[in-house]
């Protein structure tokens, strides 16, 4: 007997069939909620997991840790199994009771899809930033779900002659609901995302609040994981309203499309006056008691400056979303962006070797960590991209001009066109003019870069007066490069600039390179950052990144 739709089931039939839709909606919520604990403890154990050349793995915590990255390909896995399973199991080849399990079990998916959303992350040892490619999965999930419930019951419609049906008040609510899912869907799209990023956002917002009445109006069966995701929305809009303060923000300005914001620590929330881990970040809106402020994102800026500094800095790009003085803007945080195992290593002594890179304003991701691990006495390095000569300026305000100039810790790589005098007039970077335009070279040539490279002519660097720094001198007319000179620092063999044998030196090691405790961090567009993390896999670094692209 093939798939039908069983229409003449009598009352036992219809409780049995109510009966078994709840529970694989029931299945679906806790195997979700036990997945994403498994995650959990993934990332507390597996950074602490290590493994001899033969034998098995063991747990140290007297050992340098690893990056935890979050699994994707098993989690693709894992719902190509599970998700068939959840919607076919005991559906007796009816095509209604597949209709409502798809129903029922994509609504149970909804307050986990909102828990992996909330900032910060109420999960011990994570933070937003890690689950949000688990948020985005799972959402793709749910949605296509609810768009497969809602086309199979149009087609049961149609074949039974009973279209009218879909004009019911509890059927209207759902096909709304489900209209403003594919509307997620198509502004999620990374082309209309990345150009109309607000839109994007509004849309989100306005979904997760409106859908919820929908849903709850459209199926009864449904009601619980409804009230538990209106409840983690509006936990999510009482934690912003409670820690953030509203501020003005005074801008000083470093060059024609940088500038960076002091703000005294007795300004701050009182979230933000207690102790944070370095390169954290705050987000920036306009006033809370607009409404309008809440749908639109909110701008995360990351916190250039330490905890215990007497005040809180940030380093800000020119963008479509200006900063106005004399204005008040809603602050909150902070949101953690390290994980927490790389600062325990680094206390410990576990962090051998850091090595940044960085392009125009994730200087500010650099900047607090760099100082709180030459604090802490470990060997650091930065390459840093810019497009105009005079961001460097910045590097005073960050306390970072002895590590430049006196311990040579810093190279600074001018991409863009340094022949002309920056001109006095504002202007707004887009495309190739932002951070986005900045990139890294990878190449095997050992002698590229650093101070092989010829210095950036000194009239394209101007002073701001005659007593500050002048940081011309690290200052290279070309695109950073990872190489083996890179590679060798960071294994900590010496580099012999007239002979060139880090190679040779290198090759002479063989297996006694160890890669562990030694990191490499990036922040930056992209492609920066992506070429980055390629390096660094291919030569077995532990990795991390702060990506500003969305």
């Amino acid at each position: 007997m093939g798939w039908s739709i069983h229409q003449k089931l009598s009352k036992h039939d219809k409780l049995l069939r109510k009966f078994v839709t709840v529970k694989y909606a029931k299945l679906t919520f806790a195997s979700v909620a036990v997945f994403i604990a498994v995650l959990l403890l993934l990332n507390i154990l597996l950074p602490r997991v290590h493994r001899l050349r033969r034998g098995w793995p063991y747990y140290s915590s007297k050992e340098p840790s690893r990056a935890f990255v979050l699994p994707l390909r098993f989690i693709v896995v894992f719902w190509a199994v599970a998700l068939p399973y959840f919607l076919f199991a005991e559906t007796r080849q009816d095509y209604l009771a597949l209709v409502k399990r798809l129903g029922s079990v994509s609504v149970s998916m909804l307050p986990i899809v909102h828990f992996l959303a909330l900032r910060p992350s109420p999960l011990p040892r994570m933070f937003y930033l890690q689950l949000l490619p688990l948020h985005k999965w799972l959402s793709r999930i749910f949605i296509l779900t609810v768009i497969a419930h809602a086309i199979l019951y149009f087609a049961i419609y149609v074949h039974l002659g009973k279209v009218r049906k879909l004009l019911i008040t509890s059927n209207l609510c759902g096909l709304i609901a489900c209209t403003l899912f594919i509307a997620i869907i198509l502004t999620s799209l990374k082309p209309i995302r990345r150009r109309f990023y607000n839109l994007f956002y509004s849309v989100h917002y306005f979904t997760a609040w409106v859908s919820l009445p929908l849903i709850y109006y459209h199926a009864r069966i449904t009601h619980v994981y409804v009230i538990i995701a209106a409840c983690l929305l509006a936990a999510q809009a009482c934690y912003r309203a409670f820690t953030s303060r509203h501020i003005k923000l005074p801008v000083q300005y470093i060059s024609p499309s940088m500038f960076f914001i002091s703000i005294p620590r007795e300004q701050l929330p009182r979230t933000l006056q207690k102790y944070y881990s370095p390169g954290s970040h705050v987000r920036v809106s306009n006033p809370l008691y607009h409404f309008s402020t809440w749908l639109q994102s909110s701008h995360p800026y990351t916190i250039a400056s330490l905890p215990q500094d007497p005040q809180l800095t940030l380093v800000i790009r020119k963008t479509t979303y200006p900063i106005k003085l004399r204005r008040f803007y809603a602050l909150t945080g902070p949101y953690s962006s390290l994980p927490v195992p790389f600062f325990e290593d680094a206390t410990r002594g576990l962090v051998k070797r850091v090595l940044f890179v960085a392009g125009g304003t994730g200087i500010a991701f650099v900047a607090p960590i760099m100082r709180h691990l030459r604090s802490l006495g470990v060997p650091v390095r930065l390459l840093w991209a810019i497009r105009d000569a005079n961001d460097a300026k910045v590097l005073e305000t960050l306390g970072l001009t002895d590590c430049a100039l006196k311990e040579k810790q810093i190279e600074i790589y001018v991409t863009g066109d340094q022949t002309a005098r920056p001109s006095a007039k504002w202007y707004m970077p887009s495309g190739a003019e932002g951070d986005e335009s900045l990139n890294i070279d990878v190449d095997d040539d050992c002698c590229g870069g650093g101070e092989f490279k010829p210095l950036l002519s000194k009239y394209s660097y101007h002073k701001t007066y005659t007593d500050s720094p002048d940081f011309s001198t690290i200052m290279f007319n070309s695109r950073p490069v990872l190489n083996l000179r890179i590679k060798s620092w960071l294994h900590g063999v010496p580099i012999d600039t007239n002979t060139c044998c880090c190679l040779d030196q290198l090759m002479e090691m063989g297996t006694d390179l160890d890669p562990a405790g030694r990191w490499i961090l990036a922040s930056g567009a992209e492609t920066l950052v992506g070429e980055t993390e390629k390096w660094a896999s291919s030569n077995k670094f532990s990795f991390y990144k702060d990506e500003f692209s969305m």
